[in-house]
């Protein structure tokens, strides 16, 4: 019943069981289809399992699906088939509750995304499509029950990826590689997040993201309560200085930053100075009180005040003195995973070696 494969396992022991696995729509609801080990060109295997994905699909009646597509985000000769793969998936959209895709450069630019009146989660991937067509689709997707959204877009993730109703809905959000206009632009519309992941790239071009008023925007929002910052490079720290100036979190419970994010604060080497710095920093954003839970990460080798056991101590000490509200403080590397969360949703890998009646 469980595993992968379960559906058709159960439909190999016999004739009885068979049948009754295909008349349980709800064994077919979940289905991974995994084509990034054919992008050499084996059609024929790549083939069999859109085959047996169409299956599936057709198996699982008018239930909501939980669907996975693990492709080349790259030029390959298997295109036509990773469109043939995402096209199928995209029939049935109406019922996706939980997703995840890896886009096919093959999609074409004049492709448009019906509703999604189910989905609750997200994850996308086009990793290497810097200003692609396989962009274009991804506009305004009207997704009214959207609640996790974890996106991984290199350099070319926009606020218009979404409606601005389904931002409003977020209550998680992840993201891996976003310019700091578009980080400003997505989190001034998604003011229901409750946890957000950000990794800032530099972008020397981003536009000043401004309120109506004129004045810098202020992000107001106040019901996240865990927020991840790391840094891709040294180059990003102004940039979220930029964005740490412009928080309001009075919820936040958890945080995890960059040290040299705080270090950019300080005006001497002076780990005391540098805590006080971020104490007022906490005080701005209205959560020095609520605060409980802090990591420091850091980018490159370990400074001395923090490579022994005497260093740390010493940034324990003063962090605790500035802001006593702390109870649990970490220091870890910044290319160690932090908060992997793990799908929420569950699914069975496709047998494409059945033979599909």
């Amino acid at each position: 019943m469980f595993g992968c494969d379960a559906p058709t396992n159960l439909a190999q022991v016999c004739r009885n069981w068979r049948q009754a696995a295909y008349d349980t729509p709800y064994l077919w609801r979940a289905l991974q289809l995994h084509l990034w080990h054919f992008q050499e060109g084996n059609f024929t295997a790549a083939e069999n399992q859109v085959a047996a994905a169409r299956a599936w699909l057709s198996r699982s009646g008018a239930l909501p699906l939980s669907i996975f597509l693990h492709c080349s985000t790259d030029p390959t000769p298997l295109a036509p088939v990773l469109l043939e793969a995402f096209t199928l998936l995209l029939s049935h959209c109406s019922r996706w509750e939980y997703a995840y895709l890896m886009v096919p450069a093959a999609l074409p630019a004049d492709m448009t995304m019906p509703a999604l009146p189910l989905l609750v989660q997200l994850e996308i991937s086009v990793p290497r499509l810097v200003g692609g067509s396989a962009v274009q689709p991804l506009r305004w997707l009207p997704a009214p029950k959207l609640r996790t959204l974890d996106v991984r877009f290199g350099k070319v993730f926009p606020a218009y990826v979404l409606s601005p109703d389904s931002w409003k809905s977020l209550t998680i959000l992840r993201v891996f590689g976003i310019q700091w206009g578009h980080a400003m632009e997505a989190l001034s519309l998604a003011t229901g997040l409750v946890s957000c992941w950000l990794q800032l790239h530099e972008d020397r071009l981003s536009r000043r993201v401004l309120a109506p008023s004129g004045q810098p925007l202020q992000l107001y929002l106040p019901h996240l309560e865990t927020l991840a910052l790391p840094a891709t490079d040294p180059a990003t720290v102004q940039l979220n200085r930029r964005l740490l100036d412009s928080l309001r979190v009075p919820a936040l419970r958890s945080l995890a930053i960059d040290k040299s994010f705080i270090a950019s604060y300080r005006r001497s080497h002076s780990v005391q100075e540098t805590a006080h710095h971020f104490a007022r920093l906490l005080d701005k954003w209205g959560c020095s009180m609520t605060l409980g839970r802090l990591t420091l990460l850091v980018w490159e080798q370990p400074p001395a005040d923090l490579s022994d056991d005497r260093g740390d101590g010493l940034w324990r000490n003063e962090i605790h003195t500035a802001l006593p509200a702390i109870t649990d403080l970490e220091f870890r590397f910044n290319d160690a995973p932090f908060d992997e969360s793990p799908l929420l949703f569950g699914s069975w890998e496709l047998n494409f070696q059945v033979t599909w009646r």
